[in-house]
């Protein structure tokens, strides 16, 4: 009975050795998901470009229609740079995330998904509108669209400035 008590004793701590050893590994996997997590948060940071410091006095907060665009993504990237606060409002009917995917997540960048055509209320101190299908194959696609964002996104922009 002695011998049975020992042997039942040492299953027990057996066992309980195994599940310290089990939690032991499920810890330092986490530990690793984490040590990840803040490597790409780091790499993360690192990505973007350097900017200027300004002041809050000398900085702009600028609304950029059609951002994700040729013309509006570099105009972005110069802003940036410079050191502004810069909102893109772009509803990616001919511009391409991509083209400013490099800013997402700064802290002087702000990405909305918008079709000017609807209005937008928001505090600017600058707006550069540049939302418009720029081809002639956009033009034949979907010419109704075209008329809309020239003529009452033009208009949403222009009551916006006031």
């Amino acid at each position: 009975m002695f011998h049975q008590k020992n042997s039942d004793f040492l299953y027990i701590l057996l066992f309980l050795i195994c599940l310290l050893k089990i939690n032991q590994c499920q810890q330092e996997e986490r530990i690793q998901a984490l040590e990840k997590r803040i490597k790409d948060l780091e790499a993360r940071q690192q990505q973007y470009p350097e900017v200027k410091f300004l002041t809050y006095k000398d900085r702009k907060r600028i609304l950029v229609t059609g951002g994700a665009g040729f013309v509006g993504s570099h105009l972005v990237d110069r802003l940036m740079l410079q050191g502004h606060e810069v909102i893109v409002a772009d509803n990616f009917f001919t511009g391409r995330k991509r083209n400013i995917e490099h800013w997402i997540g700064h802290e002087n960048f702000e990405l909305i998904n918008h079709d000017i055509v609807n209005p937008l209320f928001i505090e600017v101190d600058q707006i550069y509108h540049l939302a418009s299908p720029a081809s002639p194959p956009h033009y034949m696609y979907n010419p109704v669209k075209t008329i809309k964002v020239n003529s009452i996104g033009t208009i949403n922009m222009l009551g916006l400035a006031r």
